[in-house]
């Protein structure tokens, strides 16, 4: 098994691994017992350098996404306010008449007055 990025692994012992290591993949790690019946972990690490380049191409990678991302939100919700104020409701044609006469019993005297 090899890294996606790197190919170029290697099994080294590793004295201070155990069986309760959790911090290592099951298919990165592995034991051998010894004749005097103690045991031996071994770790396949990378043999690969990453350069200081690569870091700063990751790192811009990074940055560009997470900005372009944060423009997208705040875009879609630009959006989202427009598209609220072209959606017409009945709110938008709903009147509140306060204080009407005592004697507006009709709703269609009301409706005419309006009109």
């Amino acid at each position: 098994i090899v890294s996606a990025v790197c190919p170029d692994t290697k099994w080294v012992a590793c004295p201070s691994c155990s069986d309760s290591t959790n911090m290592i993949a099951k298919d990165r790690i592995g034991k051998i017992s010894r004749p005097d019946g103690s045991e031996l972990y071994y770790i396949l690490k990378n043999q690969c350098k990453v350069s200081l380049r690569e870091g700063w191409i990751f790192l811009a990678a990074f940055f560009f996404i997470f900005v372009a991302l944060i423009i997208m939100i705040v875009h879609s919700e630009m959006q989202a306010d427009v598209l609220k104020t072209k959606i017409q409701t009945a709110d938008d044609y709903t009147l509140c008449v306060k204080n009407p006469p005592k004697d507006a019993i009709d709703p269609d005297e009301g409706k005419g007055f309006f009109d």
